[in-house]
């Protein structure tokens, strides 16, 4: 908000075309080693700093993502039980960033189970 309490407006290009916002989150690796891991065993340490994050620029800079893309790296070893955990993630994300899912695409990574 500026000084007079107005919100800021949305990006835009030159000609009053809005502008994409794109979060991009990679490499979390969520897994057993973890360094976003809290006391309880979930991951709520990353999710609540990013979600306060989002909220803060959605207030003081009118912007909210458009697009999230999770990419690289998102578990240590490919386990379900870590996947399971990045899915907690995504789930916790659209919930307290109140964005909206809509699958798109679903790509393998170099930590992914072999396929067959």
């Amino acid at each position: 908000m500026d000084e007079f309490g107005a919100r800021p407006a949305p990006p835009s290009f030159g000609n009053d075309e809005p502008a994409v916002t794109i979060l991009h989150i990679s490499d979390m690796q969520f897994g057993k080693h973890h360094r976003f891991a809290d006391p309880a065993g979930g991951f709520d340490t990353l999710l609540r700093r990013l979600c306060d994050d989002l909220d803060l620029l959605s207030r003081e800079n009118g912007l909210k993502p458009d697009i999230v893309a999770l990419t690289g790296d998102l578990t240590e070893w490919g386990m379900k039980q870590e996947f399971e955990q990045v899915a907690a993630f995504g789930e916790g994300l659209l919930v307290g960033s109140q964005l909206m899912w809509t699958p798109e695409a679903d790509f393998s990574q170099n930590h992914s189970p072999p396929a067959g």
